[in-house]
Order: C-alpha cells, then structure tokens, then sequence
C-alpha cells in the first residue's frame, strides 16, 4: 500500500519534473531545419532573408542560455523562410544571452 508520504514524494517530483520543461530549449518544427554556418564562403550562392535575434535570460548555465537563444535565433530564422544562419555576434553577460545572426535562403546541395 502507498502510504502518504510516498504520495507527497511523488506529487513533488512530478510538480520539479514539469518545472524543468521550462528550462529546456524548445524551437519550431522548422527551425530544427535550419543550418547554423560558421564558414561565409558558403553562403555566397545564397540569398540574404534578414538579420535576426535570438535571447534567453533562463538557464541553468551559461551553455543552456546559448542553446536556448541558438534555437529562438533559428526559430525566427525559419519565419523569414531562410534554411541557414551565419552567428554575426554573440554576447553573454549575467542575465541573458544574445546572440545575432543573418538569415540565408541557400540552394540544397546533394552529396556527390
């Protein structure tokens, strides 16, 4: 038999476990698809869409607070209907992260 107190313990688990969602770096189906580039040489056959801006001042970390502005920068990315972004700047300071990128709609390149 589950006495109270195994109750209490799985109530509080289960309210910690939902609270963590929030701090797990969530984007749209479609920014999942976009490319982060690093190398501008890839880019020049592609078409500028815009400049875009991802933050987040959540986290545990410093490194969850860029993933979680990594996936918002992707995710505005993806409403400007690019499939790749080039990282123009990145700055963390105590609060938040920022990060700033351009938006490229590049042609799909098929492995050879």
């Amino acid at each position: 038999m589950i006495s109270a107190r195994d109750i209490g313990i799985i109530f509080i688990a289960c309210i910690f476990l939902s609270g963590l969602q929030g701090c797990l770096p969530q984007f749209s189906k479609k920014g999942a698809l976009i490319r982060v580039e690093r190398d501008d040489e890839m880019l020049r056959n592609c078409r500028l869409m815009g400049t875009v801006k991802g933050a987040s001042r959540t986290g545990w970390s410093a490194s969850q607070k860029t993933e979680k502005a990594l996936n918002e920068l992707r995710s505005r990315a993806a409403l400007l209907g690019a499939n790749t972004v080039f990282i123009v700047s990145r700055d963390s300071m105590f609060k938040e992260t920022v990060i700033t990128g351009k938006a490229y709609d590049c042609p799909l390149s098929i492995p050879e």
